[in-house]
């Protein structure tokens, strides 16, 4: 193994193991190649880390701000809609996350835990979107389920997406602003990532 992915591997070891919140599992989409115009659906299985040691600002009964982030390339003509965590309502937490381009932001232009699991690099933000719940979750050593949805538009050309998909965390220090950690008592890391792939019927545009 190079040391360069050993490091990495390392890495998500170790947030994993100290996070207490919500590592991702596994993703598998309903339709792996969607037509244009039809839409698919990931299930996404999230393993709650409950006893592990817990973050700063967090409490035993509280996981900080759950997210997703989801970071890829090409994909034209597809959208993806807001997750919804605990879908199952296994928790009493099922909810549709809300979009933060503030927290993408600092996690992936100041947070080596989630920037460093990336199979891509490049200047700036990479591209992206984030997700997260509006409150505190509850934590937990449950296996959960979480939903998102992608539609495909009627004119999209063929091809697809490919990138990853990030689970973590946000504890806010108290002004519901999300900062970088090395300047405030924000804590934010990824947890669990997974490569994922999603194909898209028809031509391929030139």
């Amino acid at each position: 193994m190079g040391k360069k992915l050993l490091a990495v591997v390392i890495a998500l070891v170790a947030s994993q193991a100290f996070s207490g919140c919500y590592v991702l599992r596994e993703l598998n989409w309903g339709t792996d190649n969607v037509k244009p115009g039809d839409t698919s659906t990931a299930t996404i299985g999230l393993q709650g880390s409950k006893d592990t040691v817990m973050a700063r600002g967090a409490t035993s009964t509280s996981a900080g701000r759950f997210f997703f982030a989801v970071i890829g390339e090409g994909g034209e003509g597809l959208t993806l809609k807001r997750p919804k965590f605990d879908s199952n309502d296994q928790l009493g937490e099922k909810q549709k996350l809300v979009k933060d381009d503030e927290l993408f932001d600092v996690a992936f232009n100041s947070n080596n835990s989630c920037t460093a699991f990336l199979p891509f690099r490049r200047q700036g933000s990479p591209p992206g979107v984030l997700w997260r719940s509006e409150d505190d979750v509850k934590a937990s050593n449950k296996f959960i389920q979480s939903k998102m949805k992608a539609k495909v538009a009627n004119d999209a050309p063929g091809g697809g997406f490919f990138g990853v998909v990030m689970s973590g965390y946000w504890i806010d220090d108290g002004d519901d602003v999300p900062e970088d950690p090395d300047t405030s008592d924000d804590e934010i890391n990824c947890s669990g990532f997974t490569t994922t792939t999603l194909g898209i019927k028809g031509p391929v545009a030139p």
